[in-house]
């Protein structure tokens, strides 16, 4: 597998030479925008609505917006900017990984040793893997300093990216003020459904069935078959959790 990034992973006066991965694949369905009239993608131009004219990519500058204006700061200046993880994955310590807020967790690497470095990355991986910590560190990737952690996965050892605090939205922006209060009853009639529901997770029992349906409906359309549109039904808000509760546990017997 080809890296995207080389570099050293240091902690303590320990160096270990590695490469980056991609660890997942996105396979969602992508459409194009295309002319009504020449099915052809469309091109999008950079215009400037006040001299009404197209830019050109060259000639294009960066502007950092400050209230209504523009500060415009040139790539020299922002090459400038020397920062000291661009090449190494400095470990500043690690913790319990419960620790980490699930909404933290951004993108997911590969790590792999680089030539030399095999045996201090099957040392770090074995004690990830007896001690359950994560490293906390920083690397610069694609032009911006990302928090990281380094995780043990199997055989070898993942880098997740990591968001910052004031990336992450606090959940109360989302809820209402207050919840309705819960049943005694109702909590064990959910915690029983539950119990009837459990199992394992196994992932390849799942796939992406818009995807399916929409490549089925391409050959259609290129064998000229006529396509009918079926009407969605729509879900129907529960009004007795009750009478749901109990019917939903009845239909797993």
């Amino acid at each position: 597998m080809r890296s995207i990034w080389k570099g050293t992973i240091a902690f303590g006066l320990v160096n270990i030479p590695v490469a980056l991965h991609t660890a997942t694949r996105d396979y969602s369905v992508n459409f194009k925008n295309l002319c009504p009239v020449h099915h052809v993608p469309l091109q999008y131009k950079k215009w400037c609505p006040e001299g009404k004219e197209e830019i050109d990519y060259k000639d294009i500058e960066k502007g950092y917006q400050v209230g209504k204006n523009y500060v415009v700061i040139g790539q020299k200046e922002l090459d400038a900017l020397k920062l000291e993880s661009t090449h190494t994955i400095d470990i500043e310590k690690f913790v319990d990984s419960s620790e980490i807020p699930i909404l933290a967790y951004d993108s997911f690497y590969f790590l792999s040793p680089d030539r030399g470095g095999e045996k201090a990355y099957a040392l770090l991986h074995e004690v990830l893997t007896l001690t359950g910590k994560v490293g906390i560190g920083k690397v610069v990737l694609h032009s911006k300093e990302y928090l990281v952690g380094l995780k043990n996965y199997q055989r070898g050892i993942i880098l997740i990216t990591l968001r910052y605090s004031d990336e992450i939205v606090n959940i109360d922006e989302a809820l209402p003020n207050t919840l309705p209060e819960t049943s005694e009853k109702e909590v064990d009639l959910a915690r029983t459904l539950i119990t009837k529901m459990e199992g394992d997770l196994d992932f390849s029992e799942y796939r992406d069935r818009y995807r399916e349906e929409v490549e089925e409906l391409v050959q259609k359309k290129l064998k000229g078959e006529a396509i009918v549109a079926e009407k969605v039904t729509e879900t129907e808000k529960t009004k007795d959790i009750l009478a749901a509760l109990e019917k939903s546990i009845e239909a797993r017997y």
